[in-house]
């Protein structure tokens, strides 16, 4: 008997349009529940994942459909991968990083506004940060919870890139070598 924690799960994030976007008269992409109908002069498709993320979606759901099972799993001993895949300009590095890191960033008037007090930029960062630094921060306080365990976690966060594989933790890595990262304490060491 398979668990969905076993199963791979595909999830579409669906981008704020762009500027132009909304310049033409075209509304071929429809999202119906967990399908989203492409529309062309000639062709209709139906294309069906496990969840869809709107645009009104948070990051926070992002996560809770996306990489929370994943991090149970891992925590149960299985390995577990969360792929980021998308064309250049998509919201790839937005939704596994969050606004700071996104160049998205440049353009958005919260984060860049003098009138906006530092603290209220940072519960705006804290708010929208991305898959990645929730699912370390969810894994190593579920671990420090779980009684009588150790827990050894391993992580590796690549970019592929036309065809070019980058360690982004350590880019000295030839890629070969195994990444290892440590929680003693409060501290976590790389």
């Amino acid at each position: 008997m398979t668990t969905s924690s076993e199963n791979i799960k595909v999830i579409i994030r669906v981008r704020p349009r762009i500027e132009n976007e909304y310049n033409q008269n075209c509304n071929c992409l429809k999202i119906e529940g967990d399908s989203i109908v492409a529309t062309s002069r000639t062709d209709t498709k139906q294309f069906t994942f496990d969840y869809i993320a709107t645009e009104e979606s948070s990051q926070s759901e992002i996560f809770i459909q996306g990489a929370k099972e994943i991090c149970d799993s891992v925590l149960q001993g299985y390995n577990g991968t969360i792929f980021v895949y998308g064309q250049t300009g998509a919201g790839k590095t937005y939704t596994l990083l969050g606004p700071k890191y996104s160049l998205s960033n440049k353009n958005n008037n919260i984060s860049n506004n003098d009138d906006i007090s530092e603290h209220s930029n940072s519960m705006y960062e804290e708010l929208n940060k991305g898959i990645l630094p929730r699912t370390i921060e969810y894994l190593f306080i579920r671990s420090k919870s779980m009684d009588n365990s150790t827990v050894k976690l391993s992580c590796s966060f690549i970019e592929i890139y036309m065809e070019q594989i980058s360690d982004l933790l350590n880019p000295a890595n030839n890629g070969n070598k195994s990444l290892n990262i440590q929680c003693v304490g409060d501290k976590v060491t790389v």
